[in-house]
């Protein structure tokens, strides 16, 4: 079991949280309609909230949702994906076979638990075919990390300069204290295009707190 809270916890918070439904959903479905995607990964789908919203607006041949959260994951299987063939993959991405034709990866939120790899990284490019694309959606989270550094730890804002820091925040959903990691944007573009991606798009919410999304798609010259 994750020390996030429940799985109904969550799943309520997201129900509620303007971003998702507002920013994050809109735009997954649009560059759907926009690209034809058919084959759609969700890469740390958490209990499957977004992914069944997107099932109801879009007309895709399958999702695969990935997350390491056996509760979680249980959690998106009892949901609906309308006419969806969708696969549940419980296990980390670098662990997973490379398949090489999946038109559009998800992830959403999901670099806020760990600070990936190159090798995590390089999964990916395994997984997208080549003439798909990745979606990362991140908060802001400059204020959390200025916030952190002025209750003392003096060490967070460089490190954010350099590449990330780790601040801990109460979960707003679960309202369970954790640790997250907090990615300054340019060092995740710089991963992502280092290891063959090239940068196709970038957009910021009008929501609070505000979201970034990165659009990247794979270098198939």
């Amino acid at each position: 079991m994750s020390s996030n809270g429940s799985p109904q916890d969550w799943h309520e918070g997201c129900e509620s949280d303007i971003a998702r439904n507002e920013f994050i959903i809109p735009k997954i479905v649009e560059s759907i309609h926009h690209t034809n995607s058919k084959r759609i990964a969700f890469l740390g789908c958490a209990t499957g909230y977004i992914p069944s919203q997107v099932a109801e607006k879009v007309s895709a041949s399958e999702f695969v949702l990935i997350d390491v959260d056996a509760e979680r994951l249980a959690y998106a299987k009892t949901l609906v994906y309308r006419d969806t063939e969708v696969t549940f993959i419980e296990q980390r991405i670098e662990n997973i076979v490379a398949r090489d034709d999946i038109d559009l990866m998800i992830i959403s939120n999901t670099l806020l638990e760990f600070n990936p790899s190159e090798k995590f990284v390089a999964a990916i490019n395994g997984h997208v075919a080549k003439h798909g694309a990745v979606l990362i959606f991140l908060p802001d989270t400059l204020e959390d990390v200025v916030q952190d550094y002025i209750a003392g730890n003096r060490l967070s804002l460089s490190r954010f300069i350099r590449g990330f820091t780790v601040v801990e925040k109460t979960d707003k959903f679960t309202l369970v204290k954790t640790n997250f990691f907090a990615h300054r944007l340019v060092h995740l573009a710089k991963l992502f295009l280092d290891c063959g991606f090239t940068m196709s798009g970038v957009s910021i919410s009008s929501t609070k707190p505000k979201y970034y999304m990165l659009e990247l798609k794979v270098d198939d010259s």
